[in-house]
């Protein structure tokens, strides 16, 4: 398979997209907000820090885990793409696991960089993968949000376009 910017990002978008469709937000949101406590102070919004602790469902879970905290998660990982794979009914190599997303944006950074590729986004955003991949002699093309604070997509998509 050719690999580019291109086939990337379509990878990437049925990722993401796909996180989207595993459970409507609502019913999410439903099932989650059923024993949340008061939120607890300040939060740092930049940081995703959360208002709420965690449920006690969560916290039961987490507890029912730990003895196995101490091994690499190797096999129930694969299980978990697996999972995906054929829930989504998308191929398994076309998924890719993190610890958060900062690893999966310092390798989207390093895909993009490696060929001296071009970024498009927004701005302001979350810089971090336009960062790293600036080591790799890529560039950031930013597209201004407008007065409202919205995307603009038509410029986001001529920027795109003037970028390949």
């Amino acid at each position: 398979m050719k690999f580019n910017r291109r086939t990337w990002l379509r990878s990437a978008s049925t990722v993401a997209a796909s996180g989207l469709l595993v459970h409507p937000v609502r019913n999410v949101w439903e099932e989650y907000a059923r024993d949340l406590p008061e939120p607890n102070g300040q939060i740092v919004l930049n940081s995703n820090e959360n208002a709420w602790a965690p449920s006690d469902r969560v916290i039961k879970a987490i507890s029912q885990s730990v003895r196995e905290s101490n091994r690499y998660p190797w096999q129930t990982r694969q299980l978990l793409i697996d999972r995906i794979s054929s829930h989504e009914g998308i191929p398994s190599d076309n998924i890719l696991l993190g610890a958060g997303s900062t690893e999966i944006l310092q390798l989207a950074g390093m895909a993009f960089g490696a060929y001296g590729g071009t970024i498009v986004s927004s701005y302001p955003t979350f810089p971090l993968m336009m960062q790293h991949a600036a080591g790799f002699n890529a560039s950031w093309t930013k597209v201004d949000l407008d007065s409202q604070f919205n995307h603009d997509f038509r410029a986001l998509e001529k920027a795109a376009k003037d970028a390949e």
